[in-house]
């Protein structure tokens, strides 16, 4: 990833990006992008509820998935835990699988539907969101239109909900709906995130007309599996920041939340 950074950074002076590719691509670079990502487990106990909630969203049993989780309840295995550790550990095995053709694409599509659906279960008794409070900074999470990994932004904007923000999760909408969402509300901040480098270009275009959607634009973060290389990716995207975790990203956009809702803008925009 990082030589092709390199080389997008060269041709990003004569404004020049790589078009799109076919679907078939772009699924394949997503996959691959996490199958690259390992993020070890410390203990057996761990390593064990990874692979039993891997194979349970494999599996023909509908109810598979539920007793595992039960099971990790009762080995005190936190909500919070299970969202930001266990279904995307789940989620880059899968595709690490795929990638190395030990698993179809047929298996990983259903099971990382299946994981996508229990984020969505453990969403509202996590935290639900502080929708509606006026003190909630407001951040909105976008996945451009034609990106087909959304579970790390799902996890993402749970894990600012946690902080105390309150997201709307924008995915797959197109250029012109974006920019009349971000119009029409006022976030504190936009995420965008991104799995791929071949999506830099369309993301610069993007960052460029977020900027002149409102008459106060919000500071504009870059997140996803791209984030790693942060210097290269705020050049090549004209974004304000780039951030790995939520709470990160709230805190380079000067927000500060607190357990009752409260915000405090720590440096100007």
């Amino acid at each position: 990833m990082t030589d092709r950074l390199d080389d997008l950074s060269k041709r990003s002076e004569d404004s020049q990006f790589p078009e799109s590719e076919q679907l078939d691509n772009l699924v394949t670079k997503a996959l691959g992008v996490l199958a690259s990502r390992r993020v070890p487990f410390a203990s057996a106990l761990s390593e064990h509820f990874t692979q039993a909630l891997c194979d349970a969203v494999l599996s023909d049993d509908p109810a598979g998935s539920a007793r595992v989780l039960a099971s990790m309840r009762e080995a005190r295995v936190t909500v919070q835990e299970i969202i930001d550790h266990y279904i995307p550990n789940v989620a880059r095995g899968l595709g690490r699988d795929w990638h190395e053709n030990r698993r179809s694409f047929a298996d990983v599509t259903i099971g990382s539907a299946r994981l996508q659906g229990l984020l969505r279960d453990l969403s509202d008794e996590d935290c639900p969101d502080p929708i509606g409070n006026p003190n909630s900074p407001g951040v909105a999470v976008i996945v451009m239109e034609g990106e087909y990994h959304t579970l790390g932004a799902m996890v993402f904007s749970q894990q600012l909900r946690r902080a105390g923000a309150s997201v709307r999760l924008i995915v797959g909408r197109r250029e012109d709906e974006i920019l009349d969402i971000v119009a029409q509300d006022q976030f504190d901040a936009l995420v965008l995130s991104l799995s791929r480098v071949e999506v830099l270009a369309s993301a610069r275009k993007l960052v460029e007309k977020l900027r002149s959607a409102t008459s106060l634009p919000a500071p504009v973060v870059v997140g996803g599996a791209v984030a790693e290389h942060e210097t290269k990716l705020m050049k090549l995207t004209g974004a304000d920041h780039v951030a790995s975790d939520a709470r990160d990203a709230l805190f380079k956009c000067g927000l500060k939340t607190f357990q009752n809702g409260a915000k405090l803008r720590a440096i100007p925009r």
